[in-house]
């Protein structure tokens, strides 16, 4: 919850990134989106189930849900604002949460 609002992120295949016009890109899947107290910040930031993470912090590349995390706790302290760009769609949307 302290990196990602409360989501759980899958990586997307290659095959399926490929489709999406993903390749060598960040594509991770929002698998569970909380919705409940500290665990709904990305819920309460505009996030969906189903919605996909193309961006974190100004970065893009092909990262684990791993590796965002670990920037996220070695490069922000609790109380930063992160971008998380996502894609909905054929949509990429922006939206803005704060670490704890």
């Amino acid at each position: 919850r302290q990196a990602l609002g409360g989501m759980r992120l899958r990586r997307i295949p290659d095959a399926e990134r490929s489709k999406l016009g993903l390749d060598d890109k960040m594509a991770l899947l929002a698998e569970h989106v909380g919705q409940y107290n500290d665990h709904a910040v990305a819920t309460r930031a505009g996030v969906l189930k189903g919605d996909i993470l193309v961006g974190y912090d100004g970065l893009d590349g092909d990262l684990s849900e791993g590796e965002v995390i670990a920037h996220a706790l070695t490069k922000r302290r609790a109380g930063d604002e992160v971008t998380l760009r996502m894609r909905r769609g054929d949509k990429e949307l922006d939206f803005k949460i704060k670490l704890q």
